[in-house]
């Protein structure tokens, strides 16, 4: 049985086989991209996923390859940022189709930092962006646990003092000046601008220490 580690190690391998028999560039990242395989769904463990209140939750990459190869590259680069951001696993959310990590891409382009806002606003019963996947089964008994306790969510997330400031506001990543999100954008672009991902890549190194 693979866990999260061993595919990790796997695809640092295969990205350093590549690059060493292909060189760097689009074509040696397509290539790599066919024998790439996602860690996130599998088990931190031969014990499993992790789980809370018996539903089991899988890894969400914050930042995907595809995001880390338009911003820097198929390259060297490539390799060390994959490591940063990937080698240990962050947020996790359950494990269900039509889920947090399913839809956050659609209805939030991607954003961490708005995915998170949108769960406060949840347990603070206003209106959110992410309605049809907190009313799936397994991820509505996942926030049910929580008992409606944002701070709770971001303590198990253990990203408190690092997405939110010291009484839970988030922080917006695009501006990163310590500016707090307050309402969500009517439109979300797919596309992230260059100083969003290094700002989130930094969070996430953060995460980190």
């Amino acid at each position: 049985m693979k866990i999260y580690t061993d595919i990790f190690n796997d695809d640092i391998y295969k990205m350093k086989k590549v690059l060493s028999s292909y060189g760097d560039g689009k074509n040696s990242f397509d290539i790599f991209y066919t024998l790439y395989k996602d860690p996130d769904g599998y088990a931190l463990s031969k014990n499993g996923l992790r789980s809370r209140d018996g539903v089991e939750c899988t890894v969400d990459a914050i930042i995907s390859i595809n995001r880390i190869f338009f911003h820097e590259g198929f390259n060297e680069n490539f390799i060390e940022s994959f490591s940063l951001c990937r080698e240990f696993p962050l947020i996790f959310f359950p494990k269900e189709y039509g889920g947090i990590n399913a839809t956050r891409f659609s209805k939030l382009g991607d954003r961490i930092d708005y995915t998170i806002f949108d769960l406060k606003q949840y347990f603070e019963g206003n209106p959110c962006k992410l309605g049809s996947a907190y009313i799936r089964p397994k991820t509505q008994k996942w926030l049910e646990s929580f008992n409606k306790d944002f701070g709770e969510l971001i303590r198990w997330f253990k990203v408190d003092g690092i997405f939110v400031d010291n009484n839970n506001c988030v922080y917006d990543l695009e501006k990163n000046d310590g500016s707090i999100i307050t309402n969500h954008k009517e439109t979300y672009e797919k596309k992230w601008s260059d100083n969003y991902y290094k700002n989130v890549k930094e969070k996430v190194i953060e995460c980190r220490r």
